[in-house]
């Protein structure tokens, strides 16, 4: 596939619907952890992946690429950002989420000052990189993720 014949986006939330049927078709069944998991098409109609990836669309900063003829979506790079500053007064309940900060914490122990010390104040959360089998060798993910 050239650069001609596809294209990449920023995906919003009107891109929700071919956002989900990729990973359904294409995601479940072939990413290890999924299938280690034994996880099945059914499971990505249940919480809480369908919230997830909505708020990964309305971030602003998840990619996709279509193919330039069909328009179908073909690749997906699902991301959120997270500013630093933001701080919230109720703590999070979401066993899921302490979780992902408590092993972020982890990585940061030996250096807790790094964001300070980079200047950094927002934060790109990777999520879900998938592009169609038919379209692999194609360098789309390279594209999504560079």
């Amino acid at each position: 596939m050239n650069g001609d014949s596809s294209e990449c986006i920023i995906l919003n939330p009107d891109d929700f619907e071919d956002t989900m049927n990729l990973l359904r078709t294409q995601y479940i069944n072939r990413n290890p952890l999924c299938r280690a998991s034994r996880e099945t098409i059914e499971d990505t109609y249940k919480e809480p992946l369908p919230t997830y990836v909505k708020k990964y669309l309305a971030s602003g900063v998840s990619l996709g690429v279509r193919d330039s003829k069909t328009k179908m979506l073909v690749g997906v790079f699902l991301n959120s950002e997270y500013n630093l500053e933001d701080t919230s007064s109720e703590p999070s309940t979401n066993m899921e989420e302490l979780g992902t900060v408590f092993r972020v914490l982890i990585l940061l122990y030996p250096s807790p000052e790094v964001f300070r010390e980079i200047k950094a104040n927002r934060v790109l959360e990777m999520s879900i990189l998938c592009v169609h089998e038919d379209y692999g060798g194609q360098g789309l993910a390279r594209r999504l993720t560079e």
